[in-house]
């Protein structure tokens, strides 16, 4: 026997009468399916976890952001640091792929140009992310994949303290590179790019290319005799962590 679905249906939200819906509304204004909640609450937990800090937002506040109960949040993730784990892993394995060889790369001036091109669209893709290993990384020491990313950051240090013997050149590069992310990082607390994206990566490429490619300047020495010059301290590659939210 055919089911009688206008009996059987429950149409009316009963903690609200005044949202109480006929069969025909249901089955005409049905709501548009959510997204995957995982996915959801990945990128409440980013935007809180930059806006409020990691310690400053709870597993309630990110349920009630998404609009899920937090049993819900405990369902996809075991815990509030396996939600972050989840939330920054991508990037991180981005880190891995794209340091690997980068000495190699900004040494090889037929590469160096890609590798900056890269960099930046890394820190655009990831900003929020950079965001919470740069200026709370200190703070969340002991989770594996923020510990990682330092891992990464540590070892392109000794890679340009010894593959890259110029003190100049060093320079260049730490000023570069960890410029470009201070900017973005910064974008990804007091303002949002995303109406000028384009435009801030094209200044961003054409700044950061200046700083790593050597030029001969008048009364200066040549790369090649740079090259020469003693060993000395690494720049650093990144911000030393500044507290940008404080």
């Amino acid at each position: 026997m055919a089911q009688n679905w206008e009996s059987t249906a429950d149409l009316t939200d009963r903690t609200d009468p005044d949202r109480a819906v006929s069969y025909s509304d249901a089955v005409t204004h049905a709501p548009t399916p959510r997204s995957d909640p995982a996915d959801e609450l990945r990128a409440v937990a980013l935007r809180l976890f930059v806006e409020t800090s990691y310690a400053g937002a709870s597993l309630q506040q990110i349920a009630d952001a998404a609009g899920y109960s937090k049993s819900s949040v405990l369902y996809h993730f075991a815990s509030k640091e396996a939600l972050l784990e989840s939330v920054l892993s991508p990037a991180v394995e981005k880190i891995e792929r794209l340091l690997h060889d980068s000495v190699d790369r900004l040494s090889d001036e037929s590469k160096r140009e890609a590798f900056v091109e890269e960099f930046i669209d890394f820190l655009l893709e990831y900003r929020f992310e950079a965001h919470i290993i740069i200026n709370q990384g200190q703070s969340l020491a002991g989770i594996p994949t923020i510990e990682r990313a330092r891992e990464y950051i540590a070892r392109l240090a000794v890679s340009f303290d010894s593959e890259i013997p110029s003190i100049s050149q060093r320079i260049r590069l730490g000023v570069g590179l960890a410029g470009a992310a201070y900017v973005l990082v910064t974008a990804a607390v007091v303002g949002n790019i995303d109406d000028e994206v384009d435009e801030v990566r094209s200044a961003l490429i054409e700044v950061v290319s200046e700083l790593v490619v050597p030029s001969r300047v008048v009364g200066h020495p040549a790369p090649a005799e740079l090259a020469e010059a003693p060993a000395a301290p690494a720049a650093p590659f990144l911000p030393a962590s500044p507290n940008l939210t404080a």
